[in-house]
């Protein structure tokens, strides 16, 4: 290994060790309630790393923040195949969410603590993420309305699959965040999905049956 690999190989074992620091406090404590001095003893640096890495403590907020939804879509974009068919996609989807939801509980519990303690200093950053969160959601929903049209033209709008979708996304994490195991959340997930398949099936039955 060369001189400038191994320097960079430091350099992002750092920032990962800022990151996760960062990301544990802010879950635990609040955006408000934690001080880079926090960050800083966390992640095991000296106080003049930390700061070399991020200026403030709204860049290290924004860069963690935006480090995560990355691969939290990534993830569930990686978990499907372009061969995959619809209900399929959506299987991978919600068992890829509640994997990485339990691998990172901390990135959830950041949002959760927005929506429930309201606006705070950390307003702009949360205004660029959900904008981030948008933009990165893109593809996968372009990607999953694509399998719709493809499967169901005309017989079931796509949106409705969207929709479904991020309504499941919200309900498995909410029971995730109330402390039901990934056991429980799993089988739920099982028993949404019999209930999807016999409703698909149905409505590819309907199309089998217009078109005689």
């Amino acid at each position: 290994m060369g001189v400038r690999e191994r320097q960079a190989r430091e350099r992002e074992a750092r920032l990962e060790a800022i990151r996760r620091a960062a990301l544990c406090l802010f879950a635990e404590r609040g955006f408000a309630a934690t001080s880079m001095d926090d960050v800083a003893a966390a992640a095991e640096l000296g106080k003049g790393t930390l700061y070399y890495y991020f200026p403030s403590k709204e860049a290290l907020l924004e860069n963690v923040l935006d480090t995560y939804v990355q691969r939290f879509f990534e993830n569930l974009q990686g978990s499907i195949d372009v061969a995959d068919d619809l209900f399929t996609a959506i299987r991978k989807i919600l068992f890829a969410y509640i994997d990485f939801h339990a691998e990172n509980p901390e990135f959830f519990r950041i949002h959760h603590r927005w929506m429930t303690e309201g606006v705070s200093e950390a307003h702009v950053q949360l205004r660029r993420f959900r904008e981030r969160y948008r933009e990165l959601r893109a593809p996968l929903d372009r990607l999953l309305k694509e399998k719709a049209e493809q499967q169901f033209t005309g017989r079931l709008c796509p949106e409705v699959i969207l929709n479904l979708v991020g309504g499941l996304l919200l309900i498995y994490g909410g029971h995730l965040q109330r402390g039901r195991s990934i056991d429980e959340v799993r089988e739920l997930v099982e028993q949404t999905l019999t209930l999807l398949q016999h409703g698909l099936r149905g409505l590819r039955l309907s199309e089998t049956d217009r078109s005689k």
